[in-house]
C-alpha cells in the first residue's frame, strides 16, 4: 500500500475525509480529487484568492475607509466584506490611526514651542559656528600683532 504526505500535514478532519473515502474504496481518483480539494483549499484564502498575495492598499484609502466609519456610521462589517479585509485589519488601522493622531498633538522631548528638536540642534550649531570663526579671527588678529606675522 502506497502512504501520502503532504506537506503542511492537513488538519484531522480533512485526514478523517481522506481515510474515509480510501477505506470506501482503493479507487485512486476519489483519492487523488480529496487530496486536490486538500491542495486548494490550502491555497486558496477567502474569496478565491491565492493567499500570499497581499494587496496594498493606500494610507489614503486607509484613512477614507476609517472616515466612511466614524462619520457616515457605516458599519465595520459592511466596510470590511466590500473591500475585501479582515476586521482585525480594520481595527489596527483605527488603533495606528489614532496612535498617530496622539503623536500629532504631542510636543516632542527637547522641543521648545512646538520646534522640533532637530531644527533647535541646528540652531545651536550655527551659533557655535559663528562664535568659532569670530575666535579664529581674533587668534590671527592677535598673533599678527604679536609677531608681525601669522
Amino acid at each position: 500500500m502506497e502512504t501520502f504526505k503532504l506537506n503542511p500535514p492537513p488538519p484531522k478532519a480533512i485526514l478523517h475525509k481522506v481515510n474515509e473515502v480510501f477505506s470506501f474504496s482503493t479507487n485512486s481518483v476519489l483519492l487523488q480529487m480529496e487530496i486536490d480539494k486538500w491542495v486548494n483549499w490550502n491555497k486558496l484564502g477567502r474569496g478565491g484568492e491565492e493567499m500570499g498575495k497581499r494587496r496594498r492598499i493606500s494610507p489614503a484609502k486607509k484613512v477614507e475607509l476609517l472616515r466612511e466609519h466614524l462619520k457616515n456610521g457605516i458599519p465595520v462589517s459592511e466596510i470590511c466584506e466590500e473591500y475585501g479585509i479582515h476586521p482585525n485589519v480594520f481595527y489596527r488601522w483605527e488603533k495606528e490611526f489614532f496612535e498617530g493622531g496622539i503623536k500629532t498633538f504631542t510636543r516632542e522631548k527637547g522641543s521648545r514651542d512646538g520646534i522640533p528638536e532637530e531644527k533647535v540642534l541646528r540652531g545651536k550649531i550655527k551659533k557655535l559656528n559663528e562664535v568659532i570663526s569670530w575666535l579664529s579671527e581674533e587668534n590671527i588678529k592677535l598673533k599678527k600683532k604679536e609677531n608681525g606675522e601669522i
